[in-house]
């Protein structure tokens, strides 16, 4: 829904360029946390729509985040959705042995 503010959390900045560029467009205020333990400040504080969780991040991962958020009577309604993007290198077929990056995205709730 335009107008919504989502948290998105990941450690690369590649990976929220790319959910900024997404989401972005579409309405939705976005809010940029680099982990787990920014991303429970940032919710308390901040009260987003929806939350956007990578799977694999330092400091606190989403395991732990998602735990605490979900604890906590202000944050526990917020829907978080777990993302795990990663590059695979794919041989494309050249004689050459050459390699094309293509990227993987998965989500769960």
């Amino acid at each position: 829904m335009p107008n919504d503010k989502i948290l998105i959390v990941d450690d690369e900045g590649a990976d929220c360029r790319l959910l900024t560029q997404w989401l972005g467009p579409l309405g939705y205020a976005i809010e940029l946390a680099s982990n787990g333990e920014e991303a429970v400040q940032k919710s308390r504080n901040s009260r987003p729509d929806m939350i956007i969780i990578d799977s694999m991040m330092p400091v606190r991962d989403n395991h732990k985040a998602r735990r605490i958020l979900k604890a906590a009577p202000e944050t526990k309604d917020i829907p978080i959705i777990r993302v795990l993007c990663r590059q695979d290198r794919k041989s494309d077929g050249h004689a050459d042995g050459s390699y094309r990056d293509e990227n993987r995205c998965k989500s769960a709730a």
